[in-house]
């Protein structure tokens, strides 16, 4: 048996990409919990509280990434354009808007969107210049 290569994986990611889990749509907005709570003196009590304030940073951090690729991914959907689809997929595969989860793919569902357009526009941008190579050969032969 052959094992799968990267692009099978990919197809077959696209049929069956769940919405993202919750734990990936909390950003932390709420208050700070209460470090006072735990086991440890003052010292382990202010490094609980470090940790979270650099973790919501980096989670309000991939937050803005985030918004910022679903607007592009909306206005490249929009205008049905392929180079400006292909920026905006970019943008959103590198603000982590799809991935796996206990072993099962997700996406955000602006994304799966997105990417089946592209598909669907890549197609048929192939199939046109294949009807123009073959128009080009028909109108070069010589008439009889």
């Amino acid at each position: 048996k052959k094992k799968k290569g990267r692009k099978e994986e990919e197809g077959k990611e696209d049929e069956e990409a769940d919405p993202p889990p919750d734990e990936e749509l909390d950003y932390l907005d709420g208050d700070e919990p209460d470090h006072s709570l735990g086991e440890g003196g003052r010292a382990m009590q202010r490094q609980r509280a470090k940790e979270w304030v650099e973790r919501r940073g980096r989670l309000q951090e991939l937050k803005k990434k985030r918004d910022a690729a679903l607007a592009r991914l909306r206005d490249a959907t929009a205008a049905k354009d392929v180079a400006s689809l292909q920026e905006a997929v970019r943008l959103g595969v590198a603000a982590r808007m799809q991935g796996r989860s206990g072993g099962r793919p997700w996406r955000f569902q602006e994304l799966t969107a997105a990417m089946a357009l592209l598909a669907r526009l890549s197609a048929r941008e192939q199939q046109a210049a294949q009807q123009r190579a073959q128009l080009a050969e028909l109108a070069a032969l010589p008439l009889r």
